[in-house]
């Protein structure tokens, strides 16, 4: 059975990244995690974590985001991609509303705001209002895609 999601984690502090994918419940997943041929200690991590759901993999040579980005989603299986950086963390239960969210809708991909938690004293906010992101409404792939075609062609002019 192909797992609906598929999380993908790199950098640092993978630890509370990969326990807050596999705590997600509503859905199978898988998790790939990208070492972007860190130097911290993550690939280290990485190859201690005892779930047959993750599947660890190392580049050959620093590439940048972009790359273990593309190399996590040419190595997904799933239906649907979360992409989860190593210092973030999913809050319970987001990837079964985002997917439930997905299908409903019959939506392509699925944008949700984000919670912001400032490490120096714990103070929670989102990213975006709430305002702000209810403003955006619903969003085609093609709508976008022109928009942000359209902001760089303005960016250009300038």
């Amino acid at each position: 059975m192909t797992p609906p999601c598929c999380s993908i984690a790199w950098t640092s502090s993978i630890v509370r990244a990969v326990r807050s994918a596999l705590a997600q419940t509503g859905l199978t997943l898988e998790v790939i995690l990208v070492d972007d041929a860190s130097s911290d200690g993550s690939w280290e991590l990485a190859q201690r974590i005892d779930d047959p759901r993750v599947r660890a993999v190392r580049l050959a040579h620093n590439s940048g985001p972009g790359a273990a980005r593309n190399t996590g989603f040419a190595l997904a299986q799933g239906t649907w991609i979360a992409v989860l950086d190593g210092d973030d963390a999913f809050e319970p239960g987001r990837l079964a509303r985002c997917v439930a969210h997905a299908r409903t809708t019959d939506a392509d991909i699925i944008v949700d705001n984000l919670r912001v938690v400032r490490e120096a004293d714990g103070h929670t906010f989102p990213m975006f209002s709430p305002a702000h992101f209810a403003r955006l409404g619903q969003l085609s792939l093609a709508r976008f895609i022109d928009e942000k075609l359209s902001r760089f062609e303005d960016r250009k002019s300038v």
